[in-house]
C-alpha cells in the first residue's frame, strides 16, 4: 500500500488502508497517518464494508507471501472472499485483486505451504472472476524491493521473472485510471514498454465503465456456470478463456479438471 501513492510519473491516487491482516497489525499504526482501527481481513464483512465507505475502487494487495497454511487461508483465501462480499455491501463495483503468476518458481521444490498458497490464489481468482463486480486480476512476477524502472511487460500471458513493487504500484495507478480495462486477467513482468503505453495496449472496451452485461440464464453457452445470470459481453474481446470439460464452466479462470 505504501507504494500506491502519487508520483510524478503516475496518476494521482488517493489511498487509505481498509483492513489489517492480523490483530497485532492494528497496533503498528499507519505509515501514511491513517487514523482509527482497521478491521481484520477475513472477519466482519459489515466492518469491512464500513471501512470501504464511498471509495471509487478496492485494491486488494494483502498476502501471506506463502506463509503458514493458516495465514494463507485467512488472508489470501477468506480475506479476499470477505472483501468481495463487503464490496457488494458497500456498493463499490470496481475491485482489483493483486494475485500471483501461477508459473512463478514452479521449477523449484517449493514445499507444501507454498503450493497451498498457489492453490488458494487460484481459488480467489476464480471467486472474483465469477462475481458480478467490475473486476480486474493483476498477476505480477516475484515481488522485490528494487527501484522501479517505469517499464514493464503487461498482457494476458507473460513470462515470470521478478518485479519491482514500485513498478507494480505504478501499473496499478495507471490501471485504476483506465476505465476501458475491466473484467480481465493481466500478467505483469519486467519489460521495456513504458507503463502507460503497456496499460493502453490492453484496452478491450469502450471508454465508459459499464455494469456487467446479463444474458438469458437459459443460454448456457454464454452463462458463466454459477447461477448469477451474468454473461459474456458482446463481442467477446481478445482475452484468456478457459473451458472445463465438466460442468460447462466458461470463464477467464477455472479449477483444473
Amino acid at each position: 500500500m505504501r507504494h500506491l501513492t502519487p508520483r510524478p510519473t503516475a496518476p494521482s491516487v488517493g489511498t487509505r488502508p481498509a483492513g489489517a491482516r492480523f490483530p497485532n497489525h492494528r497496533a503498528r499504526g499507519s505509515p501514511d497517518g491513517v487514523q482509527g482501527r482497521p478491521p481484520i481481513l477475513a472477519e466482519a464483512t459489515e466492518e469491512l464494508a464500513t471501512a470501504f465507505g464511498s471509495v471509487d475502487a478496492i485494491v486488494f494487495t494483502a498476502g501471506s507471501n506463502g506463509g503458514s497454511v493458516e495465514d494463507t487461508k485467512a488472508i489470501d483465501g477468506n480475506g479476499v472472499t470477505k472483501a468481495i462480499e463487503a464490496a457488494h455491501h458497500a456498493g463499490v463495483s470496481h475491485f482489483v485483486l493483486v494475485s500471483v503468476l501461477p508459473e512463478s518458481w514452479r521449477e523449484r521444490d517449493l514445499g507444501s505451504e507454498v503450493e497451498y498458497h498457489f492453490a488458494v490464489k487460484k481459488e480467489t481468482d476464480i471467486a472474483l472472476t465469477r462475481s458480478d463486480l467490475d473486476w480486474l486480476v493483476l498477476r505480477p512476477s516475484l515481488l522485490v524491493d528494487d527501484p522501479g524502472t517505469g517499464t514493464v511487460s503487461l498482457g494476458p500471458a507473460e513470462f515470470h521473472g521478478q518485479m519491482s513493487r514500485a513498478d507494480v504500484a505504478e501499473t496499478l495507478a495507471e490501471l485504476l485510471h483506465e476505465p476501458r480495462i475491466g473484467r480481465q486477467i493481466l500478467e505483469l513482468n519486467t519489460g521495456t514498454v513504458p507503463i502507460r503505453d503497456a496499460v493502453k495496449a490492453n484496452v478491450r472496451r469502450p471508454w465508459t465503465r459499464q455494469p456487467p452485461i446479463t444474458t438469458d440464464p437459459a443460454d448456457e453457452c454464454l452463462h458463466n456456470g454459477h447461477g448469477t445470470g451474468v454473461g459474456v459481453p458482446f463481442p467477446i474481446p481478445a482475452r484468456e478463456i478457459m473451458l472445463r470439460s465438466t460442468g460447462r464452466h466458461l470463464g477467464p479462470a477455472q479449477f483444473p479438471a
